[in-house]
Order: structure tokens, then C-alpha cells, then sequence
């Protein structure tokens, strides 16, 4: 049971920190992550007690790099059509 809460919070950091990074940078790549739901039982007391969903809305995605920094952004259709390797994207300060 402890294994499986441990492992939780590291998915959940590691989630998390997904999002995180630049939002502006030389953009390195482009993708697409199609909407998305999960489910999941939340467990108390090892008692199954409720399913929990979670969904993702679709993505267009620009992965971008600032120095030594790497991250994504969701952009919308017509500024990810727009965007190309090796363009800049975002405000360059």
C-alpha cells in the first residue's frame, strides 16, 4: 500500500513538472496529443470507493528551447499551422 502511494506522488510530480519549463524559445518540434480521459478508483482504507476522472483536452504542441531550458506549450490550430522548426515562438523579452 505505501509502494503504491509512493509511486503516486512521484507520477504526480513527475506530471506536473511536465508542464512546467519555458513558454517561449527556439521551437525544436511540433506534435499533437489528442483529448484524452482517465479513470481511476480512489482507494481508502483498501476499500474501492469511488472512480475519479480526469481529462485532457486536445494539444498542439510546440516544443521549444531557451539556453539550457527545455518545455512545450498548447497553442491553438492556426498558430501551431503557422509555427515551424526552427522559428522563435514567444515574446523574446
Amino acid at each position: 500500500m505505501r509502494r503504491a502511494v509512493w509511486v503516486g506522488v512521484v507520477l504526480g510530480v513527475a506530471v506536473l513538472g511536465a508542464g512546467c519549463g519555458v513558454d517561449r524559445g527556439r521551437i525544436v518540434g511540433k506534435g499533437y496529443d489528442p483529448a484524452a480521459t482517465y479513470t481511476t478508483i480512489m482507494t481508502i482504507g483498501g476499500c474501492p470507493c469511488y472512480p475519479v476522472v480526469d481529462t485532457e483536452p486536445e494539444c498542439w504542441r510546440l516544443d521549444l528551447r531557451d539556453g539550457d531550458d527545455t518545455g512545450s506549450v498548447c497553442v491553438d490550430r492556426r498558430a501551431w499551422d503557422a509555427a515551424y522548426v526552427g522559428g522563435y515562438w514567444g515574446d523574446r523579452g
